[in-house]
């Protein structure tokens, strides 16, 4: 499995969509897959608040590890779906990841049936992977607004070291250098006007300081709240 967040999450939706035409070949209860399955969409559905609650995402990026790396086969207490974060709790294993480890040690790898095509069909065959150069590289942040300042989230992939931050207030100044950031995460931590605006960011990634490929404009609605 990879080791970055991003790379697992795209890992674990092949796996997903395609270990169901196997489930009778290697005799895999389909009511586990559909625990891992569960596990997995509280995840997804954790990431897409991490961007928004900015309150809650200590506590949110907490659980959401325990959900992917939880060793100790205990459960996780999880807020449901239709009010997470806020109310309303449930029982879940943790630990995607060695749950799903364990399964393919136990049933798969050892099956006679295994082969290379469902190796790769199943992602548990690593492709090599593509690094592209440094005129390849596109920038693709999420940026929102709390109401206290602008959170900028980009993925930096390789070879890509950082990224730098932009912004046009259209006060008349024009596009304006901010910062840079070696991690993905990136608060723009400014004053917000007192009515409602639009403002412009460029991310651009950078290689050795050198911004490199095709940077991002996102227009972002911008208020103090």
């Amino acid at each position: 499995m990879p080791g970055d967040e991003d790379g697992l999450v795209k890992w674990f939706d092949n796996y997903f969509a395609n270990l169901p035409a196997y489930l009778t070949t290697f005799q895999i209860e389909e009511q586990d897959v559909e625990v891992q399955k569960g596990i997995f969409d509280h995840i997804l559905q954790i990431r897409s608040y991490l961007n928004t609650i900015v309150d809650y995402r200590k506590g949110m990026t907490e659980l959401k590890n325990q959900l992917f790396y939880n060793r100790n086969g205990s459960t996780v207490p999880v807020p449901t779906p239709d009010n997470l974060g806020f109310s309303g709790l449930a029982s879940m294993p943790g630990g995607l990841v060695w749950l799903v480890d364990q399964q393919n040690k136990e049933k798969i790898f050892p099956s006679p049936a295994y082969n290379e095509t469902i190796g790769k069909d199943l992602g548990l065959i690593p492709v090599p992977k593509t690094i592209p150069t440094p005129g390849q590289l596109i920038a693709n942040p999420t940026i929102t607004c709390t109401g206290h300042n602008v959170e900028i989230f980009t993925v930096i992939p390789s070879p890509a070291d950082s990224f730098a931050v932009y912004v046009d207030k259209h006060d008349g100044k024009g596009m304006g250098y901010v910062d840079s950031s070696t991690a993905s995460h990136y608060p723009h931590n400014t004053e917000l006007p007192e009515a409602e605006i639009l403002w412009t960011y460029k991310i651009a990634l950078r290689v050795k300081r050198q911004e490199s490929g095709t940077a991002a404009y996102v227009n972002v609605l911008v208020k103090r709240t």
